[in-house]
């Protein structure tokens, strides 16, 4: 059936967000003109797509396929087998005059789970006629035709038909046409960053063409920055940033990021009494660029095709930029393009940027001197630059060159984007000087307008150098000065990272199929959910009394020695050497198959699991064995004086334990970091900063400081 798709599965969605959905009605459709999907001319010259583009503003700002985010709103003319005919008609169709503004008198959305809507006629449906087409189709054929009429046709009698189709809308008074200006697309030549690039998968984009151009194949295969915004969450930022912006202000909008121009779409619907003078997106992907800038061509966008952080400011400076920047960590950035960059933005804020800053960071601070003064900003950031070392040029800028104004975290339970595991902070701040005893609204889980809690906050308490995480921000409550932290009583060290668990991993099954020594081999603790006592016990030779007992290779003996002892072992190791032997922690070691040094840990962490209030406290586990643990792991090996009083007495090590498990989910929140879907992780020095409020440790803290 004829149908525009606006998104795709409704089954997960919010019940406001069905709601906006069901509620809106589309007054009108834009015919933009025929295209196909398909690079033109296949192997036979002919096209297994044939569509009509079609454009709508306030569907745009619903539109949410996000694994085919390039696609186009359509209506399907021809899907199928590469055929001739689907070629001719593209061609013939072309010849006619478009851009065709259609009126609808009840454009509504339906959702095919909820309202059993079938928009593709299997070989057994009757295809229907509306008695408008029965009554066109008679006045260019002369006499009635049915539906069965239309599948009795030749391809050269459909061809004919479709031109007189295209005949009778060319000259009929009753469809208005739309101008169309050229789309403002400002070529720039600058060389994109290396490692900012697609999300796709090959099979996601299986199908994925140009319209009427060369195909895309091969090219989105890149590794991503790209987490395109939804709707809803555009929605709520623009509602946000509004606020902020003075009504009789004219808005010359901003986006570095731009993509398809969701925040757009959604500026142009919410706008209400201001008035959009201006705007202007950046986007480095020429494609996206192009389809972007034609997408919008009729509202007056213009789009920048190249690399933000080397683009010139233009001579139209933003006051209100509404963005979702790349994300990029840095070990994906080139260094020798990023040094520059990372110097010169030093220099112009006075602000010393770390290394590891994520490509984030250079866009809003680079941003900075594309605004005008009082300019508004909203920025949509991974909740990890709250708490992240590596972030902490970023919160310097916000306190110390900004006047910060919102802080906004969603719910980490779920991710705000279909196709990515990151939970989603917004940041609004206003380009000017702080004030003195200025306050910062943070706010969390719900949405801007709605959020779960608020906490109003002075910008004199926020330190750069700390995490800005929740339980950090609340007023800061007593702490007794015979509370040790945990970094004071142990060392915390990370597990080992193999560089390729699956084959450096083996089980007892393996080992005897392999003919591996045990000298070869360490024991290693299974994934907590495997373990089902807080204490790890071990055999005579203590080694993991544990269901499903895994091993990991470690040894320095030479492969020669090996294969003369094991040549099945041997050739297992060549197999391994050949599939991984490039990775970079494996090519650094030598032999390949020699890990890291650690020794069995007494006490482990599991360093990543669902945290906050009412989540699992078996995250700590004491080890009676001499296996040691995988990077899902972190290892507590007890300092020095510390280790003496434990060995001094039986039954220490369980009242250690007992109490490293009373540790509350609140204080490991303090430490840690939020992720999606409630997961909270802790580093080595995330979990050193832990404080010990169990009396225990309150004890064994005052012995030892004796």
């Amino acid at each position: 059936m004829p149908h525009v798709t606006v998104r795709y599965s409704t089954q997960k969605m919010r019940r406001d967000d069905l709601q906006e959905y069901s509620e809106t009605v589309v007054d009108h459709l834009i015919l933009v003109g025929p295209a196909s999907f398909d690079s033109l001319g296949g192997e036979s010259g002919g096209l297994r797509t044939l569509i009509i583009r079609c454009e709508s503003d306030k569907l745009e700002a619903l539109s949410d396929k996000p694994d085919f985010p390039d696609t186009v709103f359509h209506i399907t003319i021809y899907d199928g087998a590469e055929s001739k005919l689907a070629s001719d008609a593209l061609a013939m169709m072309r010849e006619f005059r478009w851009n065709l503004k259609l009126s609808l008198h009840n454009g509504r959305l339906e959702n095919p789970v909820d309202r059993k809507v079938t928009p593709m006629l299997g070989p057994n449906d009757r295809i229907r006629l509306s008695e408008d087409a029965r009554r066109l189709l008679a006045r260019i054929g002369g006499r009635k035709v049915s539906g069965a009429d239309l599948i009795e046709l030749s391809d050269t009698e459909r061809l004919v038909l479709l031109r007189e189709l295209c005949e009778v809308i060319d000259r009929s008074g009753e469809v208005e046409r739309v101008a169309r200006p050229p789309a403002k697309l400002q070529r720039l030549s600058h060389a994109a960053i290396e490692g900012q690039g697609y999300f796709w998968s090959e099979d996601e984009i299986s199908a994925l063409h140009p319209i009427g151009g060369q195909s895309v194949l091969g090219k989105h295969l890149r590794p991503t920055g790209s987490f395109l915004t939804t709707p809803r969450l555009a929605r709520d930022i623009v509602r946000a940033v509004l606020a902020f912006h003075e009504p009789g202000d004219p808005i010359h909008f901003g986006d570095p990021a731009i993509g398809s121009g969701i925040f757009y779409a959604r500026l142009l619907e919410q706008a209400g009494n201001y008035t959009i003078a201006s705007g202007l997106g950046v986007e480095m992907d020429e494609w996206r660029a192009r389809r972007t800038a034609e997408r919008w061509s009729r509202t007056g966008l213009s789009v920048r095709l190249g690399d933000f952080l080397s683009e010139p400011v233009p001579d139209q400076m933003w006051n209100l930029v509404i963005a979702n920047p790349p994300y990029v960590r840095s070990q994906g950035l080139d260094a020798r393009s990023m040094t520059p960059r990372r110097e010169e933005l030093e220099k112009r804020h006075g602000i010393r940027i770390g290394g590891r800053a994520d490509l984030y960071v250079y866009f809003i601070l680079t941003a900075h001197f594309w605004m005008e003064e009082s300019a508004v900003a909203a920025w949509l950031l991974p909740s990890e630059f709250l708490s992240a070392n590596y972030s902490s040029s970023l919160r310097e800028y916000l306190i110390g060159k900004v006047q910060l104004l919102r802080v906004h975290s969603y719910g980490s339970d779920s991710s705000e984007f279909a196709n990515a595991r990151v939970s989603s902070t917004v940041v609004i701040f206003r380009k000017a000087k702080p004030m003195t005893g200025a306050e910062v609204e943070f706010s969390s889980g719900g949405t801007l307008d709605a959020p779960v809690e608020r906490l109003q906050v002075s910008a004199s308490r926020l330190d750069p150098a700390a995490k800005w995480s929740w339980p950090n921000l609340r007023p800061p409550a007593h702490i007794p000065s015979t509370e040790p932290t945990l970094g004071e009583l142990f060392q915390v060290q990370r597990g080992i990272a193999t560089g390729a668990n699956a084959y450096f991993v083996l089980s007892d099954e393996q080992l005897g199929d392999l003919d591996v020594n045990r000298r070869w081999v360490t024991p290693i603790l299974p994934r907590a959910r495997l373990l089902t006592s807080d204490v790890v016990e071990c055999d005579e030779f203590r080694n993991p009394l544990v269901e499903g007992r895994r091993w990991l290779i470690d040894t320095n003996e030479p492969i020669e020695e090996i294969r003369s002892r094991s040549p099945r072992f041997a050739a297992y190791l060549d197999k391994v050497f050949l599939e991984v032997g490039l990775r970079r922690l494996v090519r650094g070691r030598s032999p390949f198959y020699r890990q890291e040094r650690r020794e069995a840990p007494l006490f482990v962490f599991v360093y990543m699991a669902k945290g906050g209030a009412g989540a699992s406290p078996r995250r700590f586990y004491l080890n009676h064995s001499r296996a040691v643990v995988l990077n899902n792991y972190l290892g507590l090996r007890p300092r020095p004086v510390f280790s003496d009083w434990l060995n001094a007495a039986t039954g220490r090590d369980m009242r250690v334990l007992e109490g490293l498990i009373t540790i509350s989910p609140e204080e490991l929140d303090r430490c840690g970091r939020q992720y999606v879907s409630g997961l909270l992780k802790l580093e080595p020095g995330d979990l050193k900063s832990v404080r010990l409020s169990a009396s225990v440790f309150c004890e064994i803290a005052q012995e030892l400081r004796q």
